[in-house]
C-alpha cells in the first residue's frame, strides 16, 4: 500500500535524503524488487528562537525580535517500500557462543533446524562474513532463506527515513568501543536465580509484561546477575538463592537437557542452552524460563494423568460448532498490532485453539458455543489439539460444563 510521509529537513540534509531515495530505488531496480520511492519539496518553514528569556504562556517574548529563525524545508516522500512480494519473517537466528539461539515472530509453530542454518552466512548474497544476527524469511510456497541485516530488506522492504547520526549516537558508538567486556553466567546460576524469583513473583513473560505495565521476569532476573545499580544489589540481597533453590535448578537442567523439544522452537532453545557452558546476558531469560515452563509441565503431567484423553475433531476444512469451555486467553503483540489465542476444551474433552484479531474479552472458564472451520491438527505435549479458524461466539452456555483436561501452554520467555 502507498504510503505518503513528511519530514521537515535541515537545508543541509535534503541532497543526502535524495542521495539516499536514489540508492533505495536503484537497488530496487537491481534486484527486480517491487516497489519505490519519489519525492517533492514543500514549504519552507521559519521557526523565531528566542534565548535566554522565557517565553511567557502565550508564546510572545512582548515586542522582542528573534535571536534567530530555524529554517527547515518540507520534504515528502511517496511511494512504497521496495521489496520481493510472497515473503514473511520468521525469526532472528543468533550464536551464542556457537550455539543457535532462535528468537521467532508471533504465532510461529513448528521448529527451525539448526542444520539447515550457517552461522553469519546469507543466502541472498551468497557471502559469509562477520554478523551478529542473520535473519529467516520464508516465502508463501515454504522456501526459506536465510538473509543478513542489509538483504532482509529485500524480502521485508527497504523503509526511507531520512536520519543519520546524531552526536549523542556518535557518542555511544565511542562508548561502545572501549572498555568492553564479556560478561556471562552458567546456566546452573541462572537458574538457581530464576527458581528464586519465579518462587517469589512468578514468571511474567514479556507479553503479559506490556499489557500490564509491569517489568519482564527476563529482565529482572538479567539485572539479579549482571546488574550494578543499587536497585539490582538490593534486589539481589532479598532473592539470594537457597539450597532449595539450587537443588530445583539442578533438576531443572536436567529437565532441559533431555526434554522432547519437538514441535517446538522456544524448548529447542532451551534445550540448547541447557548443553553450554555459558549463558550470555541476553539469553539468561530464555533459559531462565525454563524453571516456570518445568512447572508447568509437572502440573500438565499430574493432569494429564487424571484427565480425558483429547482427540483431533473433524477434517481440515470441515465447518463444526460445538461447546466448548475457554482455558486461556494469551495477547500476542505482532506487527499488524495485538492477536488473541484462545485455548479452549470441549464437552468431551478435546482441546481446541483459536487465533482472533480481536479481543472479546473471553475468560478463563466462560462456557460458550462457538461455530468454526478446522484449521489444522497439532501434536502438541503430547496432547492433540484442533486449530480452529472464522470462529464465531453463538451464545453462552450456562449450564455446560467441560471435564477438566490440561490444555498445554505455550512459553515465552
Amino acid at each position: 500500500m502507498e504510503d505518503i510521509r513528511i519530514w521537515h529537513l535541515d537545508e543541509a540534509d535534503v541532497a543526502p535524503a535524495v542521495a539516499k531515495l536514489h540508492k533505495i530505488n536503484a537497488r530496487a531496480v537491481a534486484h527486480g524488487l517491487a516497489g519505490g520511492y519519489s519525492y517533492r519539496l514543500g514549504d519552507v518553514t521559519r521557526q523565531p528562537v528566542y534565548l535566554d528569556d522565557p517565553i511567557d504562556p502565550t508564546g510572545i517574548v512582548g515586542d522582542r525580535k528573534p535571536d534567530y529563525f530555524k529554517v527547515t524545508q518540507e520534504f515528502i516522500v511517496e511511494g512504497e517500500p521496495p521489496k520481493l512480494n510472497g515473503w514473511s519473517f520468521l525469526a532472528t537466528l543468533t550464536w551464542d557462543a556457537g550455539t543457535l539461539v532462535t528468537r521467532t515472530a508471533s504465532g510461529f509453530t513448528g521448529t527451525i533446524e539448526p542444520g539447515t542454518i550457517k552461522a553469519e552466512y546469507c543466502d541472498h548474497c551468497k557471502t559469509e562474513r562477520q554478523r551478529n544476527d542473520t535473519y529467516l524469511v520464508e516465502s508463501g510456497d515454504g522456501t526459506r532463506r536465510q538473509v543478513g541485516s542489509t538483504c532482509v530488506k529485500d524480502f521485508m522492504g527497504h523503509q526511507f527515513s531520512p536520519r543519520w547520526m546524531t552526536g549523542s549516537d556518535l557518542d555511544d558508538m565511542e562508548r561502545s568501543f572501549g572498555g568492553r567486556v564479556t560478561e556471562v553466567a552458567s546456566p546452573e546460576t541462572v537458574l538457581a536465580w530464576a527458581a528464586s524469583l519465579t518462587s517469589t513473583t512468578g514468571w511474567v513473560s514479556r507479553d503479559k509484561a506490556e499489557i500490564e505495565r509491569r517489568d519482564p521476569s527476563s529482565s529482572i532476573l538479567r539485572d539479579l546477575i549482571f546488574g550494578t545499580s543499587p536497585r539490582a544489589r538490593e534486589a539481589r540481597r532479598a532473592l539470594q538463592p537457597t539450597d532449595a533453590h539450587k537443588a530445583e535448578a539442578a533438576t531443572v537442567l536436567g529437565w532441559a537437557r533431555n526434554l522432547d523439544a519437538t514441535g517446538s522452537e522456544y524448548l529447542a532453545n532451551v534445550q540448547r542452552l541447557g548443553q553450554v557452558e555459558d549463558v550470555s546476558p541476553r539469553n539468561v531469560g530464555i533459559i531462565g524460563s525454563a524453571v516456570a515452563a518445568h512447572h508447568r509441565e509437572a502440573a500438565r503431567a499430574q493432569e494429564r494423568a487424571a484427565a480425558p484423553v483429547s482427540r483431533y475433531v473433524g477434517a481440515v476444512k470441515d465447518k463444526i460448532e460445538l461447546d466448548v469451555t475457554i482455558k486461556s486467553d494469551t495477547a500476542i503483540d505482532g506487527d499488524y498490532g495485538v492477536s488473541h489465542l484462545y485455548r479452549m476444551v470441549s464437552t468431551e474433552g478435546n482441546v481446541l485453539t483459536w487465533f482472533s484479531s480481536r479481543n472479546l474479552n473471553l475468560e478463563s472458564g466462560q462456557q460458550l458455543r462457538i461455530r468454526g472451520t478446522v484449521k489444522g491438527h497439532e501434536l502438541y505435549h503430547d496432547v492433540e489439539q484442533t486449530k480452529l479458524t472464522r470462529c464465531k461466539v453463538l451464545e453462552p452456555q450456562a449450564e455446560a460444563s467441560a471435564p477438566s483436561v490440561p490444555v498445554p501452554e505455550r512459553e515465552a520467555c
